[in-house]
């Protein structure tokens, strides 16, 4: 009976559902959101697209944004995450109205 290895996207997407979120909930409380738990699964979920689809530039909806520009604030925590989900950071470049 052979044992299939684990892909590094399962992996990464292990990773994903593990890692600790509650110190940026906890800024966004705050801040007076509301939906934190929402924002939460919404921007696992735009990040999980980000692990299936490495190629592709994927832009996140404006409430996932918000939580995104939080979550950058903390350097630390993000770049902890960048690492140890993503194993790269994942620079965030806004989208300008022309």
């Amino acid at each position: 009976m052979s044992h299939q290895q684990p892909t590094p996207t399962d992996e990464q997407l292990q990773r994903l559902r593990e890692f600790d979120l509650s110190r940026i909930n906890q800024q966004l409380r705050n801040d007076g959101y509301e939906n934190v738990e929402e924002l939460e699964a919404k921007f696992r979920r735009f990040i999980k697209v980000i692990i299936e689809n490495p190629d592709s530039e994927i832009s996140p909806s404006p409430e996932v944004d918000e939580y995104w520009h939080k979550f950058i604030l903390d350097t630390r925590e993000y770049q902890q995450f960048c690492d140890e989900v993503l194993g790269q950071f994942i620079h965030h470049t806004p989208i300008l109205d022309s």
